[in-house]
């Protein structure tokens, strides 16, 4: 029998179905799209859920739009339909592909909670295998790489990021206690900094706790800076902490920056931000903000347990959440927090989750550069 079916994961080019089942019966996967058949293929073997099994299909070669017809059937032939549609890409070409994985808390201690630490380097592991095999031009670890800020995890997860075959890139969190000490593992003058990345620019920030990006700060200055010194460049904003309120996470304390209006109006005033991204409270949630888009990012050891792939586009961007490989480990976290409740708010919403943008930031305000740069 077929336990639950859902899609996790929605690109311009390919989705990925998931599916658990209350036992370890076969199961029949077909799926259509127009007048042709789909081969679904097995992102991994199927992993243990209780007595059941867990699977993740991928429906790759699709076109943008295009709409799926898969189902599933259980051993004893009851079919489970699902309809999947894939994303419409922005305007203008991809430019580059980045892969984000936030909070991913490595830690030797391994307490019974619902955050999987006992697993917390094996999790980072396979997000970044992951990102090897999906084609990503970087990684960037948004902030509490660690869960105590330590010489040894940070030395832990430094090893781990330089021995990915891709540029990575990590910033700090509110648990890296010590910034200073996170500046001089990874051999930072400062912790904010501009990357070119294919063909558009990563701007990392230095978010440790909601006191940064202050007014007239020295980051916030130097952000409007750079943003203005290639002003028709695409631009990514990455942070750990929030760049602008989001409304899903109003029962979340201390997710925003304090100066968080001002941020946001000073992205918006700036074409050539595409979206800003953000860990931390790391339920996926989505706003506009003068037509920038504000995403928060999944963490692999908590639920919903994931991590997310960012393509970005000469005239927007592209958000595709995916679930961890181990469906028994995240499906531990969801019970630990409990069926409903705060498992479900977790979860995000699927607009959240995976969707295409379009950049639209409004024309350039006066008012936000003098207020940034005074």
């Amino acid at each position: 029998m077929i336990r639950e079916m859902y899609c996790p994961t929605r690109g311009t080019d390919a989705v990925v179905l998931t599916c658990v089942t209350e036992g370890r019966e076969a199961i029949r996967v077909t799926a259509t799209c127009e007048d042709r058949t789909l081969v679904a293929t097995p992102v991994h073997a199927p992993v243990s859920v209780g007595q059941g099994r867990g699977y993740h299909f991928r429906f790759d070669g699709l076109a943008p739009h295009t709409t799926i017809h898969a189902r599933v059937e259980d051993a004893a032939g009851l079919g489970h339909p699902l309809r999947l549609t894939t994303l419409d890409a922005p305007p203008g070409p991809r430019l580059a592909r980045i892969g984000v994985v936030a909070d991913a808390h490595l830690t030797a201690d391994a307490p019974n909670t619902y955050r999987l630490y006992e697993h917390s380097h094996e999790l980072l592991q396979g997000c970044l295998d992951r990102f090897v095999e999906l084609g990503c031009d970087a990684v960037v670890a948004l902030g509490d790489l660690t869960d105590g800020g330590t010489e040894a995890q940070l030395a832990e997860g430094k090893a781990m990021l330089d021995a990915t075959p891709l540029p990575t890139y990590a910033i700090v969190g509110n648990h890296e206690y010590v910034p200073e000490r996170f500046l001089e593992a990874f051999g930072l003058e400062h912790g904010y900094r501009m990357l070119d990345i294919g063909g558009c620019r990563l701007a990392l920030l230095h978010t440790h706790g909601p006191t940064d990006l202050a007014p007239r700060s020295r980051q916030l200055r130097w952000l409007a800076a750079e943003l203005d010194r290639e002003p028709d460049r695409p631009t990514v904003i990455l942070s750990h902490y929030h760049l602008t309120d989001h409304a899903y996470l109003s029962r979340e304390r201390s997710r925003t920056v304090n100066n968080w209006r001002s941020v946001a109006e000073l992205l918006a005033s700036r074409p050539c931000v595409v979206g800003a991204f953000a860990g931390h409270k790391n339920i996926p949630a989505r706003t506009e903000h003068g037509g920038v888009t504000h995403a928060v990012c999944a963490q692999p050891c908590q639920a919903p347990c994931g991590f997310d792939v960012v393509d970005v586009y000469a005239g927007g961007m592209v958000r595709q959440t995916h679930e961890i490989d181990r469906l028994d480990w995240m499906h531990r976290s969801r019970s630990a927090l409990g069926v409903k409740g705060p498992a479900h708010y977790r979860h995000g919403l699927e607009r959240a989750r995976n969707f295409s943008a379009v950049r639209a930031p409004r024309p350039r305000a006066a008012s936000v550069l003098v207020e940034a740069m005074a």
